[in-house]
């Protein structure tokens, strides 16, 4: 069974912030942090090589996706994972007690942030994490995850401002990690 992939979004945009997510996910598995990585143009073409990856060596233990996110989104080439979510069979890919990771701003912020973390989990059968912040260099900050079948317990205004903007990340700000953190805490 593999311990953790990497998935990112490839298609290069002209930003430090795309370019670090090859460049990061390369020197994870150069470390042995990672099993493999993605550099994925679709997801559809993450679907299919995470298909494969299963066949070939089991349930999925963790996967980490890299890329821009918005309430309720994650992106590849700008189509948002909530485009594929019905349309692809994500059962059996994810062991059980695997965690699916989004790395990605504010995917868990707000209502739709809820919704998406519930309705993922519960079609990928295992935990699942996200963040209610912006994230960046060096923090990521309002870090949380659910089970199968549990309500997400945060709250809908986590990591807005009071002039309806998310947050950016913060050392001080609620559970926050350094970026360089492979692990969620206890209890996150």
């Amino acid at each position: 069974m593999e311990s953790s992939l990497i998935v990112y979004d490839a298609t290069r945009k002209p930003s430090l912030l795309d370019e670090s997510w090859g460049s990061g996910a390369f020197s994870m598995w150069l470390r042995g942090r990672s099993d493999g990585m993605l550099g994925a143009l679709s997801w559809k073409e993450v679907f299919q090589w995470l298909k494969q990856r299963r066949e070939d060596h089991g349930p999925i233990k963790e996967l980490q996706f890299w890329g821009h996110g918005h309430p309720g989104e994650a992106y590849i080439n700008g189509k948002s994972i909530r485009d594929v979510i019905g349309h692809l069979d994500w059962k059996e890919l994810m062991d059980k007690n695997g965690l699916w990771w989004f790395r990605t701003c504010s995917t868990f912020h707000g209502e739709e942030g809820k919704k998406l973390a519930e309705q993922f989990s519960a079609l990928l059968g295992c935990r699942v994490a996200g963040h209610t912040h912006k994230i960046g260099f060096p923090t990521h900050s309002g870090l949380h995850s659910i089970l199968p079948f549990e309500k997400a317990n945060w709250k809908d205004n986590e990591g807005k401002k009071k002039n309806g903007k998310i947050k950016g990340s913060l050392c001080l700000r609620t559970r926050t990690i350094p970026f360089w953190r492979n692990t969620i805490p206890k209890g996150w």
